[in-house]
């Protein structure tokens, strides 16, 4: 069996990874830029991003959680600060 460990290196070496996997999106999404058009590559790296986050949910809790708002007016104009960002 492996040896665990600690907690702060299993929290440097999750940071490690996360800043290796964008910067391979970030220069797959420059790749792609080449042939496709920008809003398509947006989209389809949140499509892609949506089902891996809904497995790690899973993992961690054990279940899916409760993804319900507690301030929908506050996340309504969060979300549609993305899309004047995007927009723009």
């Amino acid at each position: 069996m492996a040896p665990r460990l600690s907690p702060e290196l299993q929290g440097v070496a999750l940071t490690v990874f996360a800043t290796c996997l964008f910067g391979l999106m970030d220069g797959l999404s420059k790749l792609l830029l080449l042939e496709y058009p920008l809003p398509l590559i947006v989209w389809l790296r949140h499509l892609l991003a949506a089902p891996l986050v809904f497995a790690m949910l899973r993992i961690v809790y054990g279940r899916m959680p409760d993804l319900r708002s507690r301030r929908p007016g506050l996340q309504f104009v969060r979300s549609a600060l993305l899309v004047l960002q995007i927009a723009i």
